[in-house]
Formats: structure tokens, sequence, C-alpha cells
């Protein structure tokens, strides 16, 4: 989600981190970032699903997750965070 009102709800409330994995070479990430985005995937991803949105507690536990874009207005979908 990509808006203000996301934003400053996820600047307060939230650790928001995206394990991207780019195919074009010139978008290519770090060794290091790489390797960290791979063990992400096979934690909480193994199957590959995208996108995927997983909503994490402090100990690294899965929330929920969502396996597709969110269809719901911001404020719904800020409100399913809460």
């Amino acid at each position: 989600m990509d808006s203000e009102e996301f934003t400053a709800f996820a600047s307060s409330n939230l650790i928001v981190f995206n394990a991207d994995f780019p195919r074009k070479k010139t978008n290519a990430l770090s060794k290091e970032q790489t390797a960290e985005n791979e063990k992400l995937a096979e934690k909480y991803n193994p199957n590959g699903q995208f996108p995927l949105i997983i909503l994490l507690d402090e100990n690294g536990k899965i929330v929920t997750k969502w396996e597709e874009l969110p269809n719901e207005t911001v404020a719904e979908f800020i409100a399913k965070l809460k």
C-alpha cells in the first residue's frame, strides 16, 4: 500500500520490510541482501507465493498473511492490521 495514510500508520505501528527478488541484473541486490531475502523466503514463503504480505508478531510468528494484494481501502486494511 503506497499512500500517505498507510505510511503514517506504518511509521508508528509497524516495521515494514520488503524482501524483493529482482529479475533484472540492473536491479540486482547485494549478495548479503539476496542471502537474507532467501533465508526469509525459505522460512515464510517456501512455495514462492507472489505477491505475499505477512504480518508477524514481535517473535516472528505469523499473525496473518495475504496471498494477493489487498482489495480493500487503505482504511479497511489498516483496521485489519490493528
